[in-house]
């Protein structure tokens, strides 16, 4: 079985990719571990691609193999020329590998499905799961001043309200902003954006969390299996690791009980789209009960330095990897 993994991949002068650093090493170290996973449960490696050398055949003009180490807080690839056709790609790069005019005649299977990534837009979550978000509307732009101001216009001119693009991640382009400039900013955007109620988080006490936070289930197939709970850097309100947050990972059985009820929810809804899939849930405590933030399509994967669960999820992605290709010849 082929495994491919499309994401964008750059590189500096001596062919190491450039990304590099404290801020890199999580996705670094956790691309390395399931690698060897990979080698170890299927013989082969994880072949690595770029989008732009997808073949009208579906194969790539070239894959790039992982040589096991990170030199310099840099992954370094060999890059080889094979006739090699993938049984399944996992998408890293969101919407542009369904995007691609030669994406709908490939033979093998896409991991996440379109279905599920499209749930990583955050209109998409509006539709489908509002019912366990703040107060939130989705904004086409200066087109929609008049409902972003009905909108904020009904709730106490004290409130603050996030305006979030809808296929960002990493906590790039998140703004938190007053009511005089919510209007500034929807009145000069011609971007689409999901404007959201600015809640204030509460400690949780059974997560040992206290101040601005959110909480992080990672999902497999419908199975909760990690928490993890990342805090946003002293006046931030972001909590996102890109945005300079910190991560810690919890046993999934930790997850308090109202938690969980609302996860499992959530999860009945993904597992009726499709039952084959990585995501994560991404939850918060507020003075209304645990809310929603977003369902993540291309959560980061955890690595062996951070936690000792970062095996288990390595071994249930490719699990769930082999068993997306095993149900195509059923």
């Amino acid at each position: 079985m082929n495994i491919a993994v499309c994401l964008k991949l750059s590189f500096d002068e001596r062919g190491a990719y450039k990304y590099q650093g404290i801020r890199y090493r999580q996705f670094q170290e956790a691309l390395l571990l399931f690698n060897n996973k990979v080698i170890k449960k299927n013989g082969n490696p994880l072949y690595f691609v770029c989008i732009n050398d997808l073949q009208k055949d579906g194969s790539f003009d070239k894959y790039y193999i992982l040589n096991g180490q990170v030199d310099d807080d840099r992954l370094r690839f060999e890059v080889v020329r094979k006739n090699i056709m993938p049984d399944v790609v996992f998408n890293r790069i969101k919407d542009s590998l369904y995007n691609h005019p030669y994406f709908a005649s490939v033979p093998w299977s896409a991991y996440n499905s379109q279905s599920v990534t499209m749930l990583g837009n955050k209109s998409i979550s509006l539709r489908n799961f509002s019912q366990y978000m703040p107060l939130s509307i989705y904004v086409n732009g200066s087109d929609d001043l008049n409902k972003v101001k009905k909108l904020i216009n009904g709730v106490s001119g004290s409130v603050k309200w996030v305006v979030k693009p809808l296929r960002q991640n990493g906590g790039r382009g998140i703004l938190l902003l007053d009511h005089n400039e919510v209007i500034e900013t929807i009145t000069t955007s011609d971007q689409p954006v999901l404007l959201q109620e600015f809640c204030e988080t509460r400690s949780v006490p059974e997560l040992d969390i206290v101040g601005r936070h959110d909480v992080r289930v990672y999902v497999i197939d419908g199975q909760p299996l990690l928490l993890a709970v990342r805090q946003p850097k002293k006046g931030d309100f972001l909590a996102n690791t890109a945005a300079g947050g910190s991560i810690r990972f919890l046993d999934i059985a930790l997850l308090p009980v109202a938690a969980a009820a609302m996860v499992s929810s959530i999860i009945a809804d993904i597992n009726a789209i499709k039952e084959k899939y990585f995501i994560s849930i991404d939850i918060f405590y507020t003075d209304s009960g645990w809310k929603l933030i977003e369902v993540n399509d291309q959560p980061g994967m955890p690595a062996a330095y951070q936690t000792s669960y970062a095996d288990n999820i390595a071994e249930k992605l490719i699990d769930s990897l082999k068993e997306l290709y095993n149900d195509r010849y059923i």
